[in-house]
């Protein structure tokens, strides 16, 4: 492989790898806040429905 070849390969690397971290990062996020923020609000209007009285 040639030099010129390493070169671009590195390039496209140094915009593909960080974009895929913070895909990952961003997903993980959101799961993280769906589990922990809103089950937990949900569980709370559903103890606070009229229907279960």
């Amino acid at each position: 492989m040639t030099i010129k070849k390493r070169i671009f390969l590195s390039n496209i690397l140094m915009i593909v790898i960080p974009f895929l971290a913070g895909t990952a990062a961003t997903i993980l996020a959101g799961l993280l806040f769906w589990n922990i923020f809103f089950r937990q609000y949900m569980d709370e209007s559903v103890e606070d429905s009229s229907l279960l009285t």
